[in-house]
């Protein structure tokens, strides 16, 4: 099973040694900082704006929805899968976005 680990660190904190140590073992991969963060929220303010989308949102609200959640999960696995058992992306955006 792949798994994603979502990391954040503050500037000068140390994070990017720990995902550096972390990808030394041959399971685990780690990305720089990742733009995953902001793409995603860029997508979501995009589908915001998007009026046949909040149309459908507004007839079938409960179906919509689930389609837009596994459309974002689809492509947040997709973009993180770097051929291990772990990825860890590293953004500082993270903290702002724990509802992904």
């Amino acid at each position: 099973m792949k798994e994603t680990i979502y990391f954040s660190g503050l500037p000068r904190s140390g994070s990017t040694l720990l995902c550096n140590l972390l990808a030394q073992h041959p399971d685990i991969s780690s990305t720089p900082s990742s733009p995953l963060c902001s793409i995603i929220k860029n997508m979501k303010r995009t589908w915001s704006d998007d009026t046949f989308l909040l149309a459908q949102l507004d007839h079938d609200f409960d179906f919509v929805y689930e389609k837009l959640k596994k459309s974002i999960k689809s492509f947040m696995e997709t973009w993180s899968d770097n051929g291990t058992k772990i990825t860890i992306d590293k953004n500082r955006g993270w903290l702002q976005s724990v509802e992904f």
